[in-house]
């Protein structure tokens, strides 16, 4: 009988999938059965089964007292509560891993930054392809259309509403993060992108009706949305996970996706095409900084802070998806 290694998903759902894919990457690295423990909370609202047609075998979390080796791994205001590194669970029994991040092997080399550093995650991406979302998420990305070559996407996070039930300072940090950035710089953005190439299209994802409204009044049909099924904000609704869901699917489809270094939505839905990022990074004396990331060759990433960040982005023969 092979050895199980049981993930316990938590938090959002770019969360839940990073634990998710890397746990089925160490299930295979170490040559374990592989079952999954996903259950709606506040900061994802569906139950794995209304998001994905994969037919993981599902444990209950209040399983967990019947098994007697596992751990839980988490990254908090002070860091890291464990080392994010998994070493092989004991032969003989089942293993019970609780996390909401990425979570790597020994023998591989591992920052201590939330994020892993490039081999890892071009893994991540590898297994990212193996999810199948449902049909009620796929049939609401394929009514989508556009021009992949020509449209790039622009993710933008907006705080959770209040009526998320987390810690005051949690929603805080929600507004220091994901507030500050103003819906008029990223229409600068935009149009510094439509300086650079006359013919991009931009395909919005944002949890905001108000932001998508305000972008969308300023460029009109050159801007590309759908109509979303909840109150995206409110992420204790199931519907706000699908709307989530259908993001990454479109978001994949681009050519290249805007998006703030704070949150890491956007990060791991590049990583499915290995799409090219231009990131926004905040900066709490001034403007936001921009770099461009792309992945290249032999699983190596590039990362370029300089002034020629954006131009770089845009620029379509540095940008292969863009033929």
């Amino acid at each position: 009988m092979v050895d199980n290694l049981i993930v316990e998903c938590l938090g959002g759902l770019t969360n839940r999938l990073m634990a998710l894919t890397s746990g089925l990457r160490l299930a295979n690295y170490y040559g374990l059965g592989f079952k999954l423990s996903w259950e709606s909370a506040t900061e994802c609202g569906a139950e794995f089964e209304e998001l994905f047609d994969n037919k993981f075998d599902l444990v209950s979390p209040r399983e967990r007292s019947q098994y007697s080796n596992g751990t839980r791994i988490g990254f908090g205001g002070a860091g890291w509560d464990n080392e994010p590194v998994l070493p092989k669970p004991p032969a003989g029994s089942d293993f019970w891993l609780t996390t909401h991040a990425i979570i790597t092997h020994p023998n591989e080399g591992r920052n201590r930054s939330f994020f892993p550093d490039a081999g890892v995650i071009f893994d991540i991406g590898r297994y990212a392809r193996i999810l199948r979302p449902s049909k009620s998420v796929s049939d609401i990305a394929d009514r989508v259309q556009f021009d992949p070559r020509n449209t790039v996407s622009l993710h933008i996070r907006r705080p959770y509403s209040r009526e998320v039930k987390i810690s005051d300072g949690a929603h805080a940090n929600e507004q220091r993060l994901y507030g500050s950035i103003s819906d008029d710089y990223f229409c600068s953005i935009i149009e510094k992108m439509i300086r650079q190439d006359d013919k991009i299209n931009v395909l919005l994802c944002t949890n905001s009706d108000e932001t998508q409204s305000f972008i969308k009044q300023r460029f009109g049909e050159r801007i590309i949305t759908y109509q979303k099924s909840s109150n995206a904000l409110d992420t204790s609704q199931a519907s706000s996970a699908r709307d989530a869901l259908v993001d990454i699917v479109l978001m994949s489809r681009t050519s290249g996706m805007v998006r703030q270094a704070d949150t890491h939505f956007g990060l791991y839905s590049s990583l499915t095409n290995l799409t090219p990022n231009l990131v926004i990074i905040r900066n709490d004396e001034g403007d936001p900084d921009f770099a461009f990331l792309r992945y290249g060759e032999n699983q190596q990433v590039e990362f370029d802070r300089s002034p020629q960040a954006l131009v770089r982005f845009c620029d379509k023969n540095l940008n292969m998806l863009r033929y």
